[in-house]
């Protein structure tokens, strides 16, 4: 009874099938690269309330794979969750990657842990290699919506190649840029909130 609509509100999202074929349920106590990994072209992966946490980069290659929020664990509310990584385990590295076209995030709050942010001398400039915390490249249509986007002091998006995500309904906080447009990329914002994003797009 809980998938189904879920099931149905991402297919929506999916230019190239109608429905999901195959169903994902997470927990926090789940490895979500390692879950990720083996997903199927055409999964419903839903993440039940709580913090995933990355230590690595999140690579995301497949095809019509839909990422939402569903049930209620310990009295939270369907839509608590939150998708982490830090700056010392990141590194440069971005905490998702996203090449796949079809991908769809919803209702998830992205959170990005930078201890460099306390030095100023650390802070990235306009005018050199801006650290991105979601990179979306070579012909994506990404969607990510109603989601957050806590990034201090990196920029909460990095879209290349010939990548056209959208970004809707979503709320940036803290970045030092918003979108970082790079080549070919046309990235969509319909309905966002930049908080006290340096910029909306560069």
């Amino acid at each position: 009874p809980l998938l189904a609509p879920l099931a149905r509100t991402c297919a929506m999202q999916s230019h190239d099938m109608d429905e999901f074929i195959h169903e994902c349920i997470l927990t926090p106590s789940d490895d979500l690269s390692e879950a990720v990994s083996t997903c199927k072209p055409g999964t419903l992966v839903v993440l039940t309330p709580g913090t995933y946490h990355q230590t690595q980069t999140l690579l995301i290659e497949q095809s019509n794979v839909c990422f939402t929020t569903g049930g209620v664990v310990d009295g939270a509310s369907p839509g608590s969750v939150k998708i982490t990584g830090n700056s010392q385990e990141l590194g440069h590295s971005p905490l998702l990657r996203i090449s796949g076209r079809s991908v769809s995030f919803r209702n998830i709050d992205f959170v990005y842990e930078n201890d460099d942010t306390a030095n100023a001398e650390d802070k990235p400039t306009m005018d050199e290699n801006i650290v991105s915390f979601i990179a979306v490249s070579e012909s994506s249509d990404a969607t990510f919506q109603k989601c957050e986007v806590d990034c201090p002091g990196v920029a909460a998006f990095d879209v290349s190649g010939t990548s056209k995500p959208q970004i809707i309904d979503c709320v940036i906080k803290r970045s030092i840029i918003g979108v970082v447009v790079k080549e070919d990329a046309a990235p969509v914002l319909d309905g966002c909130v930049l908080g006290d994003a340096a910029t909306a797009v560069g």
